[in-house]
């Protein structure tokens, strides 16, 4: 039972970018608020504190310039960044325990994909388990996003024509990722989208996440992280590329090809 007290929270997590990691960094805090039988809390870049809010177990949700400004102190600091200034700023924080990135195993991963000799590494919620000192094996990490009632507010002013039982014939295309290399091509997102289409599917396309405002343009959808997260909600399925926007659909329970 997780305690949501006004008081001081024990664990902080860290994961200031990017979207996906941040969103797997939402089943490392679930597991550790249920340890401490309290909320934690959470740091993230401004851009993705989305990730965070909603959800029962998460007190509080920083930034970075707050916390070096404010110097909160916990009596456990889990950085999932794992960069040198992450560190620095965990270990001013409190105890701090730092992720293993794993850079050269995973950069070969990047380059050459899965092929001999393939290095044996942990998958990136494994290696957030340890950071934890969790056992992934045994405490479920699974990542997880909430929606909120603003994010639902601006859907329902941005979709008027959206109604609730028309979600069974509704797919997501998600373009775009943070790299050429993780992209499906423009032209086969374009190529499916007709064939859903004339099987009598409704395509939305979605774009990567933008800062302060959601647009809406025919089919094509540019939101805000809270909007978007709502709006995956109302999706049958996704189709998309490897991308931060997939981690949110997968966390909502979205069926993702």
């Amino acid at each position: 039972m997780v305690n949501e007290s006004s008081h001081l929270a024990r664990t902080l997590v860290l994961r200031f970018h990017a979207l996906g990691d941040t969103v797997l960094a939402t089943g490392i805090a679930r597991a550790l608020a249920t340890e401490d039988t309290q909320a934690v809390d959470g740091a993230s870049e401004p851009r993705f504190a989305a990730v965070f809010r909603g959800l029962p177990f998460v007190r509080k949700i920083w930034d970075r310039t707050q916390l070096e400004v404010d110097r909160p102190r916990y009596e456990r600091v889990i950085d999932l960044q794992g960069t040198v200034g992450s560190r620095r700023l965990a270990a001013d924080l409190g105890p701090s325990r730092t992720v293993n990135a794993r850079s050269a195993a995973r950069r070969w991963i990047v380059l050459w994909g899965d092929r001999w000799p393939r290095p044996a590494i942990p998958t990136a919620i494994e290696r957030y388990a340890e950071a934890a000192g969790l056992d992934a094996t045994k405490v479920p990490c699974t990542p997880e996003v909430a929606l909120t009632p603003e994010g639902e507010n601006e859907v329902r002013e941005l979709l008027p024509d959206w109604s609730a039982n028309d979600g069974a014939r509704r797919i997501g295309l998600l373009r775009g990722a943070s790299r050429r290399t993780k992209e499906w091509p423009v032209a086969s997102f374009d190529a499916l989208a007709e064939l859903l289409v004339a099987r009598g599917y409704d395509v939305v396309n979605l774009e990567s996440p933008v800062g302060s405002h959601s647009t809406r343009e025919g089919s094509r959808l540019a939101l805000q992280l809270e909007v978007l997260k709502s709006v995956l909600a109302r999706l049958r399925a996704v189709v998309t590329s490897d991308s931060g926007p997939m981690h949110v659909a997968a966390a909502l329970g979205i069926p993702s090809l």
